[in-house]
């Protein structure tokens, strides 16, 4: 079953239950989903051994995992790839479309610690400012010129119109 960001969130119980419920896992990360072999026999995958119906049973996910830039707190990473893998890749029929726009984005647990911390400290920042403006205190505030209001309710009108658009 292919894995992309569109159906991640729905397919994700299913794979957790297949975890659970395995004898044996493995994980491929580098080729999974090229299918160079048609004659794949039952003992040529990991799969459990039913002795009731003799036959091996396994389960297959393949997900397209292709990073996107969170925002600029969160560098945007580079990779690098060789030639003759993009175009083998090509050749066994690989969907380099389906991996760059559907692909699943992440971030490794560095970066989600440090996301997450960022997004609190703005959070802080706004409620304090939101508390000190509601109190007259805050001392970065910019008065704004009587003759010049006009102008800034107007861009503020505008802007509102612009998001309930």
């Amino acid at each position: 079953m292919e894995v992309t960001a569109s159906n991640f969130k729905t397919v994700l119980p299913e794979v957790e239950k297949a975890i659970e419920n395995c004898t044996f896992l493995s994980i491929d990360c580098e080729l999974t989903g090229l299918n160079i072999e048609h004659n794949i026999k039952a003992f040529d995958t990991p799969s459990q051994y039913e002795k009731a119906t003799n036959v091996f049973k396994q389960q297959s996910y393949n997900f397209f995992i292709f990073r996107r830039p969170v925002n600029r707190n969160i560098p945007d990473q580079r990779f690098l790839c060789q030639t003759s893998s993009i175009h083998f890749l090509i050749s066994q029929g690989f969907d380099f479309n389906k991996l760059f726009q559907e692909g699943i984005s992440y971030l490794n647990l560095s970066e989600e610690n440090t996301y997450k911390t960022n997004i609190e400290e703005t959070y802080k920042k706004r409620m304090e400012f939101t508390s000190s403006q509601s109190n007259g205190t805050n001392s970065d505030m910019i008065p704004v010129p009587d003759n010049v209001q006009p102008f800034i309710d107007d861009i503020e009108k505008q802007i509102k119109a612009f998001f309930e658009w």
